[in-house]
This record gives structure tokens, sequence and C-alpha cells, in this order.
């Protein structure tokens, strides 16, 4: 349902997913969420389709939002899946940084790359670019 077209009950699904996965604090159970392929094919879709727009299946391309929710939920989970680190290598998050511009910067997309940033994701140019597009004011 986070793939559905309205944006609504992919934006609903993708905060529900969200609230389950911050249950992990409560019961400290982490291995389902590591060997979970759904939650794996949720982030690389995501990072496709912001990296490589072209490359993103037809459902996904619509609207990302629902997809970067969860991406931050597993970010904030208190041990993050292993697989993370290899859906957001250097190469990904360099491919999303050169699709976006100031103008089309979300909240939801800041909060990743905080989430990024906090767990040492990002390179020191990744984060000048993201300085320098903060700094720009869209037109």
């Amino acid at each position: 349902m986070v793939f559905y077209n309205d944006l609504r009950v992919a934006k609903n699904c993708s905060l529900c997913l969200s609230m389950i996965l911050g249950w992990e604090k409560l019961t400290k159970e982490t291995k389902v969420l590591e060997e979970s392929s759904w939650c794996r094919l949720i982030i690389e879709e995501m990072t496709v389709s912001l990296a490589a727009p072209a490359l993103a299946s037809q459902s996904f391309t619509n609207n990302q939002r629902p997809a970067v929710l969860k991406g931050i939920a597993l970010m904030k989970l208190h041990k993050i899946p292993q697989w993370m680190r290899s859906v957001f290598d250097n190469s990904s998050i360099s491919g999303i940084l050169e699709n976006l511009a100031a103008s089309n910067l979300s909240s939801e997309i800041l909060a990743l790359f905080r989430e990024l940033l906090k767990f040492n994701f990002l390179s020191t140019e990744q984060i000048a670019t993201i300085n320098q597009m903060l700094q720009i004011t869209p037109s």
C-alpha cells in the first residue's frame, strides 16, 4: 500500500508502518526488520526513484514521500538494519543529491538527510551540497 497511487492512502500506510517500527523500541525485536525484504524493497525503490527517476517503477514515480517516511522510521530504530548501508551507499546518495534542487526539497527529504547525517552515511562533499541547496532561495 506504500506504493498505492492515492497519496493519502500511501502516506497513511507509511505512517502506520513507521508507528509499528517505533514499537521496536519497546520490544527490542529487530530480527524481523533486519530480514524484511519488504522494508528493503520500499527503501531500494525510494532511492532509485530519487537517484534515477527514469529507472523507478511506474507505480512509485508519483510520490516518494511515504517511502521516505518509512526510511526515516528505519533510521530511528534501536539497531539500523545492516542492509541500509548498501542501499544508502555513496553513489545512491550522490545520485539523489544530483536530482534535487532547492525548489523540490521536502521536509521529509530533509529529515531523511538529517538521519543519514546522524549515522555517518553522508560524506563531507554531500553535506556541503545539502548546505548549498539550503542556502539557495527558490525562484
